[in-house]
C-alpha cells in the first residue's frame, strides 16, 4: 500500500490538473481548426483556373488578347534526342512536339523553334518583353546537327544550266565557335504584314539555346511573352480598326492567326466603292 504526505498529494494533484487542462485546450484547438481547414480546402477546389483565351494542341496558349496587348505562353514539357552519322561524324538531333526548324540559317546548329502569327491593331506600335522563362540545362553534352545547305553545281558556265547536288550538312565554323548561348533572346519580332484586312506580326519563340563550345543546350520549359501595344492618339477606331467579314477566307485566318477570336474587330475597314462621276 502506498502512502503520501499531504503536501506531496496536493502537489501531484495540481500537476495532474495542469496536464488535463493542457490536453483539453489542445483538443479544443484541433476541433476549432478542423472547420477552417475544410473551408480552405473547399475554397481551393472552387477557385477558378487561370484564364486562357485560346489554347492549341502544341502547347501554345493565348492568356490575354485585348487593346493593351497579347500575352502568349508556350509549354515545352519534353524533348527527344536522336543521332545521325554524316560523313563519319556523329551528330545529335534535338526535337520537341509542336516545334519545327524553320528559319535557321544553313550551317547553323539545328534548334526547335515556334513561329506564330499574331494579329495586331491597325496603327499600334509594338514592344515585346519576357514575363517568365522557366529554364534548365539539358544534362547531356550535345553535338547538334547543322541545318542543311542546298548544294548547286554551276560549273558548266551556262547561266541557266546547273546541277542539283542535294542537301549537305556542313557546320558553319564561325557559328560553332561561339561560346555563349545562341540565340541570346528567347524571341524575335519579325515583319508586319496583312492577311486580307487583318494586320499581323510574325513572332518567333526560341525555347532552346545552344552553347556550341561547351556543347550545352538551355531548355525553357515554359515561356511567357507579352506584346504590348501603344497608340499615338489613343485606341480610337482609326488606330484599332473595325470588324470586317472576309467570307470564305475566314477559315484561313482562323487557322493562321493565334488570337483570331479577339482580333476580328481589328481589321481594316472595307473600302467604299468609288462614286460614279457625273458628266
Amino acid at each position: 500500500m502506498l502512502y503520501c504526505t499531504r503536501h506531496y498529494c496536493l502537489a501531484r494533484a495540481a500537476k495532474m490538473n495542469r496536464h488535463l487542462r493542457f490536453v483539453a485546450a489542445k483538443r479544443l484547438a484541433l476541433i476549432g481548426a478542423l472547420p477552417v481547414a475544410l473551408v480552405l480546402a473547399l475554397l481551393a477546389l472552387l477557385a477558378p483556373p487561370p484564364t486562357v483565351v485560346s489554347a492549341g494542341p502544341d502547347g501554345l496558349r493565348v492568356l490575354r488578347s485585348d487593346l493593351n496587348g497579347v500575352v502568349l505562353e508556350l509549354d515545352v514539357p519534353s524533348y527527344q534526342l536522336t543521332q545521325r552519322r554524316i560523313d563519319g561524324v556523329k551528330y545529335d538531333v534535338l526535337s520537341a512536339p509542336g516545334l519545327d526548324l524553320r528559319g535557321a540559317a544553313p550551317g547553323a546548329p539545328q534548334l526547335p523553334l515556334r513561329g506564330v502569327a499574331v494579329a495586331v491593331p491597325q496603327a499600334a506600335a509594338m514592344s515585346v518583353r519576357v514575363l517568365d522563362a522557366q529554364a534548365e540545362e539539358v544534362p547531356q553534352s550535345l553535338r547538334l546537327l547543322p541545318m542543311p545547305t542546298q548544294q548547286i553545281d554551276r560549273s558548266s558556265g551556262e547561266p541557266f544550266t546547273y546541277r542539283n547536288l542535294g542537301l549537305q550538312y556542313i557546320p558553319d565554323a564561325a557559328l560553332y565557335a561561339r561560346a555563349g548561348f545562341e540565340p541570346q533572346s528567347p524571341f524575335s519580332l519579325g515583319s508586319v504584314g496583312y492577311m486580307r484586312s487583318q494586320r499581323f506580326v510574325q513572332l518567333t519563340l526560341y525555347p532552346f539555346a545552344y552553347n556550341a563550345v561547351q556543347q550545352k543546350v538551355r531548355w525553357i520549359k515554359r515561356l511567357t511573352i507579352e506584346i504590348r501595344f501603344a497608340y499615338a492618339h489613343g485606341p480610337d477606331v482609326q488606330a484599332v480598326g473595325s470588324a470586317h467579314d472576309e467570307g470564305p477566307y475566314e477559315k484561313i485566318l482562323q487557322q493562321q492567326i493565334v488570337n483570331y477570336d479577339n482580333a476580328r474587330t481589328w481589321r481594316m475597314p472595307a473600302r467604299s466603292a468609288p462614286r460614279p462621276q457625273t458628266p
